[in-house]
């Protein structure tokens, strides 16, 4: 189990068997509806197979202050199968801040279509914070 942020990715992109591509995430106040970030990859997008392991595995976003104040917010993301179809498919999520670990979170699918495309949203309760953590966050 991940006690620290890492500073290089887990696994090889060779190690993506089923061709498993996310191709959109969006952030939503589940309270008002607001859409805070929405990126998808348009179908033009394509990874190039070369060394860079960074090519098509991370987002870079900026959140807006005001995400602070929130009690919960909706994240989807959609993705893509490739030739085959897979089971209990899972993705972990760990939070956090800068080497101090927040929280973790697991989402399982139990199947997956080959050549398909799924979308799902994770509701995500967002805690309290006094002062003093906002300050931090919000000047980082």
């Amino acid at each position: 189990c991940l006690t620290s942020a890492t500073k290089e990715y887990l696994c090889p992109k060779s190690a993506n068997v089923h061709g498993i591509e996310f191709t959109r995430f969006k952030v939503r106040d589940t309270v008002s509806q607001q859409v805070l970030f929405d990126i998808a990859k348009s179908s033009e997008d394509t990874v190039e197979e070369d060394d860079d392991v960074t090519s098509g595995r991370f987002i870079r976003y900026d959140f807006p202050p005001q995400l602070l104040n929130l009690s919960s917010l909706g994240a989807t993301i959609e993705f893509s199968v490739g030739d085959g179809e897979i089971k209990n498919f899972t993705m972990v999520e760990r939070h956090f801040f800068h080497d101090l670990y927040l929280k973790s979170f697991h989402i399982t699918l139990p199947f997956c279509f080959l050549n398909s495309t799924n979308t799902c949203e994770y509701i995500y309760e967002l805690p309290d914070l006094t002062p003093e953590p906002r300050w931090i966050l919000n000047k980082n």
